[in-house]
């Protein structure tokens, strides 16, 4: 077996376990431990899809561009925002 071949199959367990845990974290409410697993679904699939195709079309490019989004989309949602005036009590629906 090829070294690429035997580093995707590597790539695609480490991605089942990452979504095992991250699975059992939101099961157990486990918020910190899914708030850490959640920005590394997408570089995880990024080396995935490096190991899967070798050589760079179109297709592969613009599936790079849109899991490098949904990574910087994961990332920046777990940042947490002070003074923005969201609290419960500041919102017209909470009253």
């Amino acid at each position: 077996m090829s070294t690429i071949r035997s580093a995707h199959r590597a790539l695609w367990g480490a991605y089942a376990l990452l979504a095992l845990v991250h699975l059992g974290a939101l099961l157990a409410d486990a918020d910190l431990i899914g708030r850490i697993t959640q920005p590394m679904f997408a570089p995880s699939l990024i080396a995935v899809v490096l190991t899967a195709a070798p050589y760079r079309s179109r297709t592969t490019g613009l599936m790079l561009g849109a899991l490098v989004c949904a990574w910087i989309g994961d990332s920046v949602g777990q940042v947490p925002v002070e003074g923005a005036g969201c609290s419960p009590s500041s919102v017209s629906w909470a009253r």
